[in-house]
């Protein structure tokens, strides 16, 4: 299915991104923060948000690692971070203000939108 698998299976890296995270959080070590902050770099680096709520849904994982390991970037890779949530989440925010007759503003894609607004906004302060 071409790019469709490769997608699926990438996705695979958040909860592992959010689990290192967690896991340098509760003392396991550095090692875990270097892998979640290469991850996060590099999926920062390369994914492009869609701004499909439910596609996008599973990068509250995402969202979660720089939310825990934020404070710990170096500063030019923290201001890269906040960029990049910044424009996601104005993204979500103008689609929420062009409010629709289409089905999909008025059922569970909705509320993913404010979700991960909610999410970003958290993680960015």
């Amino acid at each position: 299915q071409g790019i469709y698998d490769e997608s699926i299976a990438a996705k695979r890296d958040l909860p592992l991104m959010r689990d290192a995270a967690l896991a340098w959080r509760a003392g396991a070590g550095t090692v875990w923060l270097d892998f979640s902050r290469r991850y996060l770099m590099a999926w920062v680096a390369t994914y492009r948000p869609s701004l499909n709520p439910i596609d996008e849904t599973g990068f509250d994982a995402l969202i979660d690692t720089y939310a825990i390991i934020g404070p710990s970037l170096p500063p030019d890779k923290r201001a890269r971070v906040r960029d990049y949530l910044h424009a996601w989440v104005a993204g979500y925010i103008e689609a929420i203000g062009h409010h629709n007759t289409r089905s999909t503003w008025t059922n569970n894609w909705q509320s993913h939108r404010v979700k991960l607004v909610t999410m970003m906004a958290v993680a960015l302060d």
